[in-house]
């Protein structure tokens, strides 16, 4: 798996923080996939996460860029048949 690079992980006071933030279950429904999944990834620290208390959150940029890792182009057919 590609880990997101190094993000300080606590916050200087005052900091505003303007990014939604979505709970496990709402990534979970934005990209058709378990909760459990999201829980691997932020236990693995795979994806970047926000704890409030002992609630976790995800960032949107982070699932943004997640999804985009496994974004793959599109290829032509006839041209991958000719390939074989």
């Amino acid at each position: 798996m590609v880990a997101f690079p190094a993000t300080p992980h606590k916050l200087e006071r005052g900091t505003e923080v303007t990014e939604r933030l979505l709970s496990l279950s709402e990534v979970a429904e934005l990209t058709s996939t378990s909760k459990s999944f999201w829980r691997k990834l932020a236990h693995r620290r795979v994806v970047p996460t926000v704890r409030i208390g002992r609630l976790v959150r995800i960032p949107q940029s982070a699932v943004d860029a997640y999804m985009r890792l496994g974004l793959r182009p599109a290829v032509d057919r006839p041209q991958l048949l000719r390939q074989r």
